[in-house]
């Protein structure tokens, strides 16, 4: 007797190790098409007031106004002296040491170069790179900034975490060391390149928040006991 056996449906996927592919972005800046930058900051801490920046990364990219990525440029990447010791939370997290920043620092005009020229600057998290940016280097104060966290809607085509690397495994089926300036903002360049599950490119939904206008308001003095009907409204502990 013969038996038919049902073909069992696999949900497994494979998962590949990301590597950067770079392109050569002057004759596509030639042509015309838009520049924009990647950008990722490590520092010694969250507090964007207190802490200070000790690595930073630019990627630059090309693309069209309707967001499409046409070409994605090398890793501009500098070390930075704190001027104080790097807290051992702060390596643990990013892998930097003391050592490794030593008597560094930063060329403004390298980085003033590169940004001068982009039509937009996106961060993963732009709250806390932008305000850490603009406190060290004034060239980021007259720019125009996107958030690949905050401008794309990520609840809404599916995804629970925003976090880089969920989203990247996710949404690529790669993954990457998470925390290397440099690998972050290839990964995030990468991001914008792709497409979500609605068929929208997800530089798109980037530029379109760009493009958009926001009013910050302040509920200051508000009363301890009202802190959840204000988290229910939206609001947002700023510390």
């Amino acid at each position: 007797m013969t038996v038919a056996i049902a073909p069992v449906e696999s949900s497994a996927r494979v998962i590949k190790r990301f590597a950067p592919e770079t392109t050569d972005l002057a004759p596509l800046k030639a042509r015309g098409d838009l520049l924009g930058c990647f950008v990722d900051v490590e520092s010694t801490g969250t507090n964007t007031q207190t802490d200070h920046i000790i690595q930073i990364s630019i990627v630059e990219f090309t693309f069209t106004a309707n967001g499409a990525i046409t070409g994605i440029g090398k890793a501009f990447t500098q070390l930075e002296d704190p001027g104080t010791p790097i807290p051992a939370a702060a390596t643990k997290v990013n892998g930097i040491t003391d050592a490794m920043v030593h008597r560094k620092r930063i060329a403004d005009g390298d980085v003033s170069e590169i940004v001068c020229n982009a039509a937009i600057i996106i961060a993963h998290n732009s709250e806390f790179d932008r305000k850490m940016l603009e406190r060290r280097l004034p060239v980021f104060k007259h720019v125009r900034w996107g958030c690949l966290l905050q401008d794309v809607p990520w609840a809404e085509e599916g995804f629970d975490c925003r976090k880089l690397r969920c989203l990247f495994l996710e949404l690529c089926s790669m993954d990457f060391d998470a925390h290397q300036a440099d690998v972050d903002c290839h990964v995030g360049a990468h991001l914008l390149s792709t497409s979500l599950p609605s068929g929208l490119r997800v530089l798109h939904c980037v530029l379109d928040g760009a493009r958009r206008s926001y009013a910050r308001i302040y509920a200051t003095g508000s009363p301890f006991q009202y802190k959840d009907l204000l988290k229910e409204r939206g609001y947002k502990w700023d510390a």
